[in-house]
């Protein structure tokens, strides 16, 4: 009976296996690594980039293509390095931001009025 069992188990593992690997490198792999380029590149705003970078950026997704031995895990590869491009962006695009609000603070600040209400205190 252990025999039987560890037959349909391996059987099923097998099929998994296969099943779980067509995903990436069938049709469904490719949509969601284009879904994945594509938001990346919206993030990025790659209609504003210089065409050298832009360009650098597709080298990298095939760099990370090449890099692997399996179909599958090329795609995967690739999801994670546009996942990381849009990552790196938001990033950048939050930074940019929080700095711009500390710039726009300071400005807004009544600096004399906030000297001169010091003063008072030190007398």
């Amino acid at each position: 009976m252990n025999i039987v069992q560890n037959i349909k188990i391996a059987g099923m593992s097998a099929l998994l296996g296969l099943g779980a690997s067509s995903c990436e490198t069938g049709m469904h792999g490719q949509k969601a690594l284009e879904a994945v380029k594509s938001s990346a590149l919206e993030t990025v705003d790659y209609k504003n980039l210089p065409t050298k970078e832009y360009h650098r950026l597709l080298e990298g997704e095939k760099q990370a293509k090449n890099n692997c031995l399996w179909a599958w895990d090329g795609n995967v590869k690739a999801i994670k390095y546009w996942d990381s491009i849009k990552t790196d962006a938001l990033v950048k695009k939050a930074y940019q931001e929080g700095a711009q609000m500390v710039r726009d603070s300071i400005n807004s600040a009544n600096l004399k009025k906030i000297a001169a209400d010091s003063l008072k205190k030190v007398k």
